[in-house]
């Protein structure tokens, strides 16, 4: 079996089971699968048909894209296929580590019964509207997808996640610019792979044409991949190459950069509010170290008016100069044209995650 290694990515050219057997236990923090569907269609007959013809319009030039297999088993050949997949990776994966499962409306019963059977516990299903359908009359459109997600075994609130949506509103990826028949848009990927913490592990064994892996590599995570099909993988090789390449020249050839929000009041001092507490000076530092290697940090707190100016003056007083206060990074807003009311980040810094993120106790 081809294995890819690079620094912060490894990727597997062969059949899932034959990826997870190369795995250490546990080594994964997080398992984002996008499997095939068995679905596109009602009947078996339909079921069974090549994916070009399930999921592709008649005449498009997307028969550019290679059809895929291991699309057309029925629900219980499905139900059953997906536990065994899943229980082998839930043994590769660490205690209070993730699992999100793409699917459609036809198989989504089965997927929450495969996770619960692989020993997950199922915590939820997030949505991914895809803004337009085919239109029928006298029905309701079929515009999502979902992601069932669960957790190996108990998933505390302080883990250096912040709150994240359950739905995502995207529409697919236009054909001219499409890798793969079912390929997921990079945007909501990069949105998704924010259930795991920045600098975590994902386990990716159906990657496709490697999105996943790509939206890993741009926002601070590492990536484990196997894809079955030799052409995709050499697809998803190549995509992952670049955005792990291009992402360290803007990091100066020296890896990563990371961007974090911070809070205020009980994190970079005691919490005194509406006063301004004592310094956490190995808070400061740890910031102060980070900006040094180049990462950038946003002013995350609910200060506003001139409590927000005493914050930012008692910060500056003291060597901190946020690169943002309250507000997302200027190039984000030029590379996504939108100003979003919540702040990106790749980790949400307070009291309760300080020490997992800056290494730092309070």
């Amino acid at each position: 079996m081809e294995r890819i290694t690079t620094d912060r990515a490894r990727l597997y050219c062969g059949d899932c089971f034959r990826v997870l057997e190369e795995l250490r236990e546990p080594e994964v923090d997080g398992v984002i699968i996008d499997p095939p569907y068995s679905s596109g269609g009602t009947f078996s007959t339909m079921r069974k048909g090549d994916t070009y013809k399930k999921y592709c319009r008649s005449g498009s030039e997307f028969g550019k894209d290679k059809s895929f297999t291991d699309d057309n088993m029925d629900m219980r050949s499905f139900t059953l296929f997906l536990r065994e997949v899943l229980f082998s990776a839930r043994l590769k994966t660490k205690d209070q580590g993730v699992c999100c499962v793409f699917i459609d409306f036809r198989n989504l019963p089965a997927v929450a019964d495969a996770l619960q059977m692989a020993g997950r516990i199922w915590r939820g299903i997030a949505v991914w509207d895809k803004k337009s359908s085919r239109p029928q009359m006298g029905r309701f459109k079929n515009q999502c997808e979902y992601i069932v997600w669960g957790s190996n075994g108990d998933l505390p609130l302080e883990r250096g996640v912040g709150v994240l949506d359950g739905l995502f509103s995207y529409g697919n990826v236009p054909t001219a610019k499409r890798y793969h028949q079912t390929e997921k848009p990079l945007a909501l990927m990069k949105q998704v792979v924010e259930i795991v913490p920045a600098g975590g592990v994902v386990l990716d064994f159906f990657m496709g044409s490697g999105t996943t892996g790509v939206a890993c590599m741009e926002t601070g995570r590492r990536f484990i991949g196997g894809e079955l099909d030799k052409e995709y993988f050499n697809t998803a090789r190549r995509r992952i190459e670049d955005a792990e390449n291009q992402t360290s020249i803007f990091a100066g050839g020296g890896g990563v950069l990371l961007i974090y929000a911070i809070d205020f009041d009980g994190t970079l001092c005691v919490d005194r509010y509406p006063a301004i507490g004592e310094p956490r000076e190995d808070v400061i530092a740890a910031v102060l170290d980070a900006q040094r290697a180049g990462d950038r940090f946003i002013l995350w707190t609910c200060r506003v008016g001139s409590r927000l100016e005493e914050a930012v003056a008692w910060s500056e007083a003291r060597g901190l100069v946020f690169d943002a206060v309250n507000d997302n990074l200027p190039d984000m807003i030029a590379l996504y044209k939108n100003n979003c009311r919540k702040v990106f980040a790749d980790g949400y810094i307070d009291d309760r995650n300080v020490r997992d993120l800056l290494g730092v106790e309070i």
